[in-house]
């Protein structure tokens, strides 16, 4: 564009500005920057005739509009390739004025979804403050929306020049729009508004970012991913010089000493500060057109509360939305308490399944795992100690702001009894005991059963004092052993009663030849040789002439013992009796295996005869005769 010279006019002063522009910038916009044009879709010169022709000029107040060309001052010279307005036309007391220049439809077809900066030059001569306003409709739309305002204001500048300027235009729904410039003098007439050529382009759209975290809430001191994501998947064109600060928050570290991944096309990751806060930054950082790229940062939860991230991704084509994560950090509370009773081997508890904890001593305990406030938690006995049965009391609930303690874990020796049977008793009873205490008196037949004792203890089954009356022999079998976890019931205990043995010193009582009208008496002694208790029962007397007499064996009442005895006298009596030979016996029932037993007693009674009247030797002959006799029958009864 060609410099304009136009003279100032006596009657007012002229002053050429330049418009200061305020840009409303969408989504922190930055200044335009040519290189990341995608397309310009549309161009107008406004000194083409069908350009002239596609624009639209209306006046909204007043009676002065928008012409192409030059303005109207006497003696100026332009290049009139401009669109301008000049309120000089109207004159001083016109009043306000106000026109509007506007575009035909710009589509958007071939660049859709794209952001369009409205690119122009202009310049303007002013008197006052007036106003210069860009605006935009989308399609047929009634209401116009202003994208920027050029106030002027009286001020010294170069009386030569131009400027362009490029505004945003804010997204679009439809597929196409209108621009429009309006003209507004504010009743101040004395100025000139110029507008040269319009190009609209389609701009790259502003990368996105956003923050996501492997796990949230996560519990302090675990390790966590944080995953940036820049998306440039709309723009057809890779981005350059792109830069983000992150702040770290204050309850996080990084983790690990290279603890950022990048697959983006280019730029430096570290550690650094923001106003002395420490925060990640990426810079000279690139993303591929029509692609995303991730930075992967691992981090650890050093401690509890809520981590608040919020980073701007800085571009050539602006600033993006504030991305912003909130990440809540949970304390890691532990699950432990007490254990009481434990005897020996080991103890193994489980926590929700997760975690075996082995405890082998009383006393406090605390499982590893750390849950996180909410959680819930079950502890239970995974595995019992040996010989032993543990309850938990307290091991189920919710954890509330703080460790869990109170878990009680009590250990109890398993106790079992020890017992079985007796078969064989006779005697008045059997007295058992176990490991050399616990007496058990047995009177009959019978099961018996000792205290209980500790699981994994020894047992030992005697006989401590075997029954009497009748003496009897106890024998234990199955009496020893150790118990395991079970009762013991197979005990044996047979009782035998012990033999008793009468043996007699004499089993035949001699009484030999007695003369008639005599008497004699003899005594055999019983013994008892057995083991067992001799018990006489009965004692039967011998028939005529002989006669039991007396003895201790007819008044003993209590049992002979082994290797006592008693005696029985037996006479026979020649004075009741003619003469002849004589036997009987007496009869001894017992408890013995040989009863009944008897006892032959013999004797003979001489015939009486008249004894002459002999010589002193007759006499001694007859003596010696019969004595002779006498001998020969003992002889022959010998025999």
């Amino acid at each position: 564009m060609n410099d304009i010279k136009l003279p100032l006019s006596g009657h007012r002063l002229g002053i050429w500005l330049l418009f200061s522009a305020l840009v409303w910038p969408i989504s922190g916009v930055a200044d335009f920057n040519p290189d990341y044009i995608v397309e310009t879709i549309y161009v107008a010169d406004f000194d083409d005739e069908a350009t002239q022709q596609d624009w639209e000029t209306s006046i909204l107040e007043g009676e002065v509009d928008w012409d192409f060309g030059c303005p109207r001052e006497p003696g100026g010279t332009l290049n009139c390739d401009y669109a301008y307005i000049d309120s000089d036309v109207a004159g001083a007391g016109a009043g306000r004025l106000r026109a509007r220049l506007a575009s035909p439809d710009v589509s958007t077809a071939s660049a859709p979804g794209f952001r369009y900066f409205a690119e122009y030059d202009h310049m303007y001569r002013a008197l006052g403050s007036q106003t210069g306003s860009v605006v935009v409709r989308e399609n047929d739309d009634d209401d116009w929306s202003p994208v920027i305002v050029h106030t002027t204001t009286i001020g010294s500048v170069p009386a030569e020049g131009s400027t362009s300027v490029t505004e945003i235009i804010e997204a679009l729904e439809g597929d196409s729009f209108q621009i429009g410039f309006d003209f507004d003098d504010n009743g101040a007439w004395g100025w000139y508004w110029l507008v040269g050529e319009l190009r609209v382009h389609a701009l790259a759209n502003i990368p996105d970012i956003s923050l996501d975290v492997s796990e949230n809430p996560v519990p302090s001191g675990q390790t966590l991913e944080l995953t940036i994501t820049v998306d440039n998947v709309s723009n057809p064109i890779d981005l350059e010089d792109l830069m983000l600060a992150l702040p770290l928050p204050e309850q996080l570290d990084l983790d690990g000493s290279d603890p950022f991944v990048s697959d983006c096309l280019g730029g430096d990751i570290e550690l650094g500060e923001i106003n002395d806060v420490p925060a990640i930054l990426w810079s000279d950082g690139s993303v591929a057109a029509e692609s995303s790229c991730q930075i992967d940062v691992q981090l650890q939860a050093v401690s509890a509360g809520s981590a608040e991230f919020s980073g701007v991704l800085e571009s050539p084509v602006g600033d993006s939305e504030p991305a912003e994560l909130v990440l809540e950090i949970l304390s890691l509370l532990s699950i432990g308490g007490e254990v009481e009773g434990l005897a020996s081997s080991a103890l193994t508890l489980d926590l929700n399944g997760e975690e075996l904890l082995e405890i082998n001593a009383n006393g406090p305990f605390q499982f590893s795992t750390s849950l996180i406030d909410g959680d819930t938690y079950e502890v239970i006995v995974l595995e019992q100690p040996d010989f032993q049965s543990c309850e938990v009391s307290n091991g189920e609930g919710t954890v509330s702001g703080s460790d869990v303690t109170d878990v009680e874990v009590v250990c109890t020796t398993n106790q079992y009894t020890v017992g079985g049977t007796v078969t064989g008793l006779e005697g008045d009873q059997v007295v058992l005991q176990n490991n050399g205490e616990d007496d058990q008196v047995v009177a009959t037949d019978g099961t018996f059963t000792f205290n209980a004792q500790d699981d994994g203890t020894a047992y030992d089954v005697t006989i401590s004092i075997q029954p009497t009356n009748p003496i009897q022999t106890c024998t234990v079998t199955n009496g020893s052993g150790t118990l395991d976890g079970a009762d013991v019931a197979d005990v044996e205990v047979q009782c035998s009663t012990e033999p008793a043995v009468v043996e007699f010193d004499q089993d035949v009582l001699e009484f030999g030849l007695l003369a008639a009208g005599s008497q004699a008496s003899l005594v055999v002694v019983l013994t008892n040789t057995g083991t067992g208790e001799l018990l006489i029962k009965q004692i039967t007397d011998p028939d005529l002439p002989f006669a039991l007499a007396g003895g201790s064996c007819l008044d003993i009442q209590d049992p002979i013992q082994p290797g006592d005895g008693c005696d029985l006298e037996v006479t026979f009596n020649a004075e009741v009796i003619g003469a002849g030979e004589y036997e009987s016996s007496v009869g001894l029932f017992s408890n013995a295996d040989s009863s009944p037993e008897d006892i032959t007693v013999r004797g003979a009674v001489l015939e009486t005869v008249p004894v002459p009247s002999l010589s002193p030797l007759a006499i001694v002959l007859m003596a010696l005769l019969l004595a002779g006799l006498a001998g020969r029958r003992f002889m022959q009864n010998r025999c």
